[in-house]
């Protein structure tokens, strides 16, 4: 799970383009849907707090868990500069143990393909269902298995830039389809002027579902699912061209595991 140690520096450059604000316009209409007025919000794997700080302005009380400590830190620092009161654990997503429970929880960009077999699965959302109050929503996001498989990338390279430095980006993917992982090189370059400073490679192994098989992982866990779409649109049809879905389950009553 520690995959985010160099690459998590760079993290909020990656993804500048992201829209945090428009996912959490999402989060909310699905509380909306399901009539839910949560209060409290378990942010899982939250990295360097980009949905919990723009939930937090809402009026939500977020609590973040992750595992990578370079990417809590800049969570605190972007708290601490917008005045923002978030409580932060570093904690494997899968056995982490709060001893509360959350009126909602969320886990986004995609964080649950880092689980890459059923036990992983298994354990981490039995661990969440545990942090949910009964009726309480559990939002997240993963890869769509069709599209991947039919159209990825094998390699990608970008240029971004930051105040001082240009950073180069290759992307390497490579498929196991016995075991639905894509595993993604990163190998990053980063550059002063022409010089050379740095030079970085993480391979992040994700997990990649059908539609079918996700639901069933859920409703084996102790959850009841509410509702499967593309990200980040409630009501459009999932599709083959649909690479991100969205499940939304609630909490049931009286599972113990």
């Amino acid at each position: 799970m520690s995959v985010f140690d160099e690459y998590g520096r760079y993290y909020d450059v990656y993804y500048a383009h992201k829209d945090y604000n428009a996912e959490c316009d999402f989060i909310e209409s699905a509380f909306a849907r399901f009539n839910q007025s949560p209060n409290s919000i378990l942010d899982l794997a939250c990295g360097t707090g980009n949905h919990s700080l723009s939930l937090i302005k809402r009026g939500y009380e977020v609590i973040g868990v992750d595992c990578s400590p370079v990417m809590l830190e800049q969570c605190r620092a972007k708290a601490a500069k917008q005045e923002a009161s978030i409580s932060l654990h570093e904690a494997d997503m899968r056995n982490f143990n709060l001893n509360v429970q959350f009126d909602a929880a969320i886990c986004m960009f995609d964080a649950i393909d880092y689980l890459t077999d059923n036990a992983d699965l298994t354990q981490f959302l039995r661990n969440v269902y545990s942090h949910v109050r009964p009726g309480g929503l559990f939002i997240f996001d993963f890869w769509h298995a069709v599209p991947l498989v039919r159209s990825y990338d094998p390699v990608r390279i970008r240029e971004f830039r930051t105040e001082t430095n240009r950073l180069l980006r290759i992307s390497t993917t490579t498929l196991d389809i016995t075991r639905q992982l894509a595993n993604v090189e990163f190998h990053v370059l980063v550059f002063e002027g022409d010089h050379l400073v740095g030079e970085y490679v993480e391979v992040h192994p994700m997990r990649y579902f059908l539609p079918q098989e996700m639901a069933y992982i859920i409703e084996s866990n102790g959850w009841k699912l509410r509702h499967l779409c593309p990200a980040f649109n409630l009501d459009a049809p999932i599709d083959a061209d649909t690479w991100h879905l969205v499940a939304i389950a609630s909490c049931k009553e009286g599972i113990s595991f």
